[in-house]
């Protein structure tokens, strides 16, 4: 006669994200169980099912620094209740044994723990040699590491360090195996693997970047590029970070056109250029695409004589006390949504808007002299106020128009055509002298001024013979004086600026770099030989008093 022993059937303990326990045929977890303690207990002794558990340990694990609590007693209620709701799911089942002044996992009932089976994977994965094995136990890691460890009591003091720990194990590793994935050109895997590891931790951008390379792997290029808009309002909204460099190149090779493509048809390639729906308010992209669109522009700036302004929209949100970070992000995430809205409604369709960081709108406004610029972001500020929902936050705009690609390679300003060079030679306050010359390499002589009122008249001319900047109105000419030039992509270059570098005035010399000649007066930057750093000026006014003030970094 053959002696048959009882097989007791393997217990399957999850910890990961929640607590559950199977034996194939019933389970139960930890909603089931439906206390805290209860469920505490259990999973302290499943995780440490291969040892002892002293009382004295249990309890300082269950009740960290609670000197009141009596822990034969307590340990001994606790253990009473937990076999007694196990019973009433595996009613022939004996989980937790009791010894002298202990509790332990029921060493003859066989157990299996995802804990314990995901650090064996990733054991082997390190240890393997070939990267078909590595990828092999990787991936049954992953499979196993279904979220948090016990992430409903993370913040129990024996799960604190038990799940970071299982959290960087598991970045990390994630991270290997899209990378082992990606080189071994499996991106059928690699997408599988990357939506299944954002779904676990949506807020780490290499798990969006992998998915973003498996989109572009698989010439599904709309998909990746959706993702990729996706991925950057999750950053912002959530982390309040924009993308990384790394995820900015990846969107540049989104926007490349496959080079296998080719078309004969013009116009089927029009077709395929043109915005699915009929373009309406302001252009919306991604900052990669923004910077590009800049480049084009200020080329044109350069070459055509085009007034192009950048405006920098800034909203901060009015904290209330006792608000949490939580809660002022969405506030600020709110009033980004709703000013987006009313930005690209309230803008022409030929101006462009990206998002520049969490709280800040960059805007291109082309063909718009200053006057037409600061009016289109009074609009939007108006327009804002009717429609705000709630979103308390304080808004603030700058100005700038778009300079042209620098000119000379040696950062001076005198190598570009709209910066003079005063040569002054004679300058008392109390008398009123202000005597002097005027230079630049756009200028094909030395111009002499004799008075204040004398430069200004001068340098407007000079400007107007230049051509740069664009004025942003013109000035009526009535009689036969000097023909009026709105603006010269290229001016006339007469001198090396070496040679006007070298000309020095009797008492002092200054480089007036002009920038832009808006509300018919001009802005810039004057430079000092002796003095510190740019002075900028916005008027004619504030112009003289700087020179009369001296200051600015060295005219070299």
């Amino acid at each position: 006669m053959i002696e048959t022993t009882d097989i007791k059937p393997e217990i399957r303990v999850t910890m990961f994200r929640h607590l559950s326990v199977s034996d194939g045929v019933h389970s139960i977890d930890e909603d089931e169980i439906r206390s805290d303690m209860v469920v505490k207990l259990f999973a302290y002794l499943a995780f440490h099912h291969a040892k002892n558990c002293t009382a004295e340990e249990l309890s300082g694990a269950l009740w960290p620094g609670d000197d009141s609590v009596n822990p034969t007693g307590a340990l001994k209620n606790l253990a009473y209740r937990l076999r007694h709701i196990l019973k009433k799911f595996f009613p022939d089942t004996e989980f937790i044994m009791t010894g002298r002044g202990s509790y332990r996992w029921n060493p003859e009932l066989p157990v299996s723990v995802d804990a314990d089976l995901f650090a064996e994977e990733i054991r082997k994965a390190q240890e393997a040699e070939s990267a078909e094995v590595k990828i092999g136990c990787y991936m049954k890691a992953f499979g196993l590491y279904g979220g948090r460890f016990l992430e409903n009591y993370a913040d129990e003091s024996w799960i604190v360090p038990k799940l970071a720990e299982f959290e960087d194990i598991f970045l990390r590793s994630a991270h290997e195996l899209l990378d082992l994935l990606y080189e071994a050109g499996e991106y059928g895997l690699l997408e599988e693997y990357a939506e299944k590891a954002i779904e676990i931790e949506p807020f780490e951008e290499f798990f969006h970047i992998a998915l973003i390379k498996a989109y572009i792997a698989g010439s599904r290029q709309a998909e990746a590029e959706e993702h990729y808009r996706a991925t950057v309002r999750i950053l912002y909204d959530h982390l309040g970070i924009g993308p990384s460099d790394e995820l900015k190149k990846l969107f540049s090779a989104v926007m490349e056109r496959d080079a296998q493509k080719t078309e004969t048809d013009l116009a089927v390639i029009q077709r395929d250029l043109h915005e699915a729906t009929h373009p309406r308010g302001a252009y919306v992209c991604e900052y990669g695409v923004f910077k590009k669109i800049y480049e084009l522009e200020s080329r044109r700036v350069a070459r055509m004589g085009m007034t192009i302004y950048l405006s920098l929209l800034t909203l901060n949100p009015v904290e209330r006390e006792g608000e949490d970070e939580t809660a002022v992000r969405g506030l600020l995430n709110r009033g980004m949504a709703q000013m987006l809205e009313v930005a690209v409604e309230s803008l022409r369709s030929g101006d462009v808007l990206t998002r520049y960081s969490a709280n800040q709108y960059l805007i291109m406004l082309p063909a718009c002299p200053y006057e037409n610029a600061k009016a289109v972001m009074e609009r939007i500020l108006r327009n804002y106020e009717k429609v705000r929902r709630r979103a308390k936050v304080r808004i603030q705009y700058t100005l700038m128009e778009m300079e042209p690609p620098e000119e000379g390679s040696h950062g001076n300003p005198v190598f570009l055509p709209s910066t003079l060079r005063v040569l002054i030679d004679e300058e008392d306050t109390e008398s009123g002298v202000f005597r002097g010359r005027i230079v630049g390499i756009a200028l094909p002589a030395a111009y002499t001024f004799r008075s204040a009122s004398d430069f200004l008249l001068l340098v407007g001319s000079l400007l107007n013979r230049i051509g740069r900047p664009q004025p942003g109105s013109l000035a009526k000419n009535f009689g036969k004086s000097e023909s009026y030039v709105s603006f010269k992509a290229a001016p006339d270059l007469f001198r090396d600026p070496r040679e006007v570098i070298e000309e020095q005035g009797e008492l002092r010399t200054v480089d007036l770099e002009f920038r832009s000649r808006s509300h018919s007066t001009w802005q810039g930057l004057l430079y000092e030989k002796d003095g510190g750093d740019p002075v900028h000026f916005s008027s004619e006014l504030e112009l003289l008093e700087k020179i009369a003030d001296g200051g600015g970094s060295p005219a070299e």
